[in-house]
């Protein structure tokens, strides 16, 4: 990758997120470089350069995260046996960032097939961000969250995600027909489609916390660097996407009050000055 596009990108994630932000009051960052070397897909065999199975982890993550929208609001004596836990999107947005801490930037986890319910009773539930650029090891004591478990009785709803017949064969050895773990390897095929496997349990997570401070550190530290500096690289690239060193200053001061809402002690000054 040449340096000018290098900047260009750069430039474009920083200034997209800003602005994009601005017109919303919850965000989710969602796209990992490569997404078949994360956690995310130590069941699955994705292959980065087929965009359909990229598409269909991310699909089956948002399917699931938005479950709680779709469903019926229970009355106090309905049966609660087979689904719980409907909310609004205005509900799941007041949970996320309506809190003491005004932070409006979530992160998106998930676990892809889920694993049974006494492993989610023992807290042994193993999820992986679908965000990109987010701290592994964060102890935040003002985090909050929404999870969604579906295939699991006792969760969110009893019903598994279905798996299509058009859906790519990414599963690995280790998932069964439902979705269940095995415990030894099926070295009849390298990888599973909707013909071997029929349905899947599925957590996914919205979480509010601190470990997305490395995803809005480098996107202020880029358009600081590349475009608001002085004699910076990419400040006539920003000029001609008509953008003036105002409104420059405006999305990098936008960055910077996102990162002062989840740590207060941080130093945001201009590196313009």
């Amino acid at each position: 990758m040449s340096q000018k596009h290098r900047v260009s990108k750069k430039l474009h994630d920083a200034v997209s997120f800003s602005r994009l932000s601005s017109l919303c009051k919850l965000i989710v960052p969602v796209g990992l470089p490569s997404l078949s070397k994360s956690k995310a897909s130590r069941l699955l065999c994705i292959k980065d350069e087929k965009p359909y199975h990229c598409s269909a982890m991310y699909a089956a993550t948002l399917h699931s995260v938005s479950m709680p929208f779709r469903m019926e609001p229970l009355g106090p004596s309905a049966d609660s046996t087979y689904a719980s836990g409907a909310l609004t999107v205005n509900e799941v947005v007041q949970i996320l960032s309506g809190q003491a801490r005004q932070n409006m930037v979530a992160i998106l986890d998930a676990a892809m097939p889920a694993p049974s319910l006494a492993y989610i009773l023992f807290r042994l539930l193993v999820m992986s961000p679908l965000t990109p650029e987010v701290s592994e090891h964060v102890e935040d004591l003002k985090s909050v969250e929404s999870m969604i478990v579906l295939g699991a009785l006792g969760t969110v709803a009893q019903c598994p995600l279905p798996i299509p017949l058009p859906f790519p064969s990414i599963f690995g050895n280790r998932v069964g027909q439902h979705g269940e773990l095995l415990g030894t390897l099926d070295i009849s095929s390298s990888s599973k489609g909707s013909l071997d496997v029929h349905s899947i349990p599925m957590a996914a997570r919205l979480r509010s916390s601190s470990a997305v401070l490395p995803f809005l550190e480098n996107r202020l530290g880029d358009l600081r660097e590349f475009g608001i500096a002085r004699g910076g690289p990419g400040a006539e690239l920003l000029r001609c996407w008509g953008f003036t060193k105002d409104e420059s200053e405006d999305m990098g001061e936008t960055l910077s009050k996102m990162i002062m809402e989840l740590n207060p002690h941080t130093q945001t000054s201009s590196d313009s000055d």
